[in-house]
């Protein structure tokens, strides 16, 4: 099991979020999490092309709360510009 007080201060200090209890994550549940966002990405930088504005979105529960992931291009990579 992963606490997630260990990625807090990461995410803290990227000024995104905090997390401000202690949960129980296994470490499978972590990559699962990550590789169904890393998919939506994929996903929806190809509908993104055709739908500029396209969203892809998720719901997962975890301790008895409902969470929805929303994932959408933010734009091009930094450095390269729009031909």
């Amino acid at each position: 099991m992963v606490q997630a007080e260990q990625y807090s201060d990461r995410i803290a200090a990227r000024g995104r979020a905090e997390v401000t209890e202690e949960a129980d994550f296994a470490d499978q549940d972590l990559i699962d999490i990550g590789a169904k966002i890393v998919e939506m990405a994929d996903r929806v930088r190809t509908m993104n092309m055709a739908l500029p504005g396209a969203l892809a979105q998720w719901h997962f529960e975890m301790d008895d709360l409902r969470y929805k992931v929303t994932v959408s291009v933010a734009g091009l990579p930094v450095g390269e510009e729009d031909v």
